[in-house]
């Protein structure tokens, strides 16, 4: 189980990752606005990065009950349950944090406000951008985990029924 155990474990740091990735971001567009009164396409993305971070939160929480590799025929359903959440994750993340029509009332509502507004947004932006390379790691460890486990159950004996 070695090499499903490697890559149960590089999900696992791509995984905190993303998280270590997202927090600085759920920071930036909750605490370290420029002013106040927050604009309502700030406030809002702050509320979609907060659900997100929960569902990224669900899928680590999710994969650490396996990873010391005492419980190998319980790693499917935890994998299952890891990626459930993360495609949950992904899909707000692509409609709610990582799309124009969430991203360009934040910058416009910046700019009306001026330099340290336009500077937050663009920060904020980017932050957004950074997030998807991590994203994307994540994704190839998943497949990664489900190839180890297509093939060690390729070469597990099977049970004749006779």
């Amino acid at each position: 189980m070695m090499p499903l155990t490697t890559d149960l474990h590089s999900l696992w740091c791509s995984l905190h990752e993303l998280r270590d990735s997202v927090l600085p971001l759920s920071l930036l567009v909750t605490e370290d606005i420029p002013g106040h009164p927050v604009p309502q396409p700030v406030q809002a993305l702050g509320d979609r990065i907060d659900d997100v971070f929960g569902s990224l939160q669900e899928a680590i929480e999710a994969l650490a009950p396996v990873l010391d590799g005492q419980a190998d025929e319980e790693v499917p359903a935890a994998l299952a349950r890891c990626h459930r959440a993360m495609l949950d994750f992904s899909s707000e993340w692509s409609a709610e944090v990582n799309a124009h029509q969430r991203l360009t009332p934040v910058t416009r509502s910046a700019i009306e406000r001026g330099p340290l507004w336009r500077s937050w947004a663009k920060s904020a932006v980017e932050n957004v951008a950074g997030c998807e390379l991590v994203r994307h790691h994540v994704e190839l460890d998943f497949l990664a985990c489900w190839q180890t486990l297509a093939e060690l159950a390729a070469k597990s004996p099977r049970s004749s029924s006779a």
